[in-house]
């Protein structure tokens, strides 16, 4: 594992890609990485499939929501390890935890974790 920052481009779609200083974190395969212009917005990025995870409004919360997520998944592999709603589900739990907002494209695999986590908190909501 690397523990000094690198620059990396991150693919954002057709035409459009991002390039950043890229922190290490405890959890190999996850990254934290600065977007705004002065450093006050950080993003978790899976490296291998460059989905940005959670945005955070400081460094040392995306390091932890990184830090929670060791152990979910074999976090080095491919844009396959996205792919399962019992990941989906910790990463959303671990990001919220550390005070950050889960990040996902519309209409995929994040976006409908992300609405069956709301109805099941609903629910149990309700419940009580």
């Amino acid at each position: 594992m690397t523990t000094t920052p690198e620059t990396i481009t991150i693919d954002c779609g057709p035409g459009s890609s991002l390039t950043v200083t890229a922190h290490p974190t405890a959890t190999p395969g996850l990254i934290v990485h600065g977007l705004g212009p002065f450093g006050d917005e950080w993003r978790l990025t899976h490296r291998q499939s460059t989905n940005f995870l959670g945005e955070f409004d400081s460094y040392q919360e995306a390091q932890d929501a990184a830090s929670d997520l060791k152990g979910v998944v074999d976090w080095t592999a491919g844009p396959e390890a996205l792919q399962d709603e019992w990941v989906i589900w910790q990463a959303i739990d671990a990001i919220e935890l550390s005070g950050g907002r889960f990040l996902c494209r519309k209409g995929g695999l994040g976006e409908r974790v992300q609405e069956k986590r709301a109805r099941v908190h609903e629910q149990q909501a309700g419940a009580e």
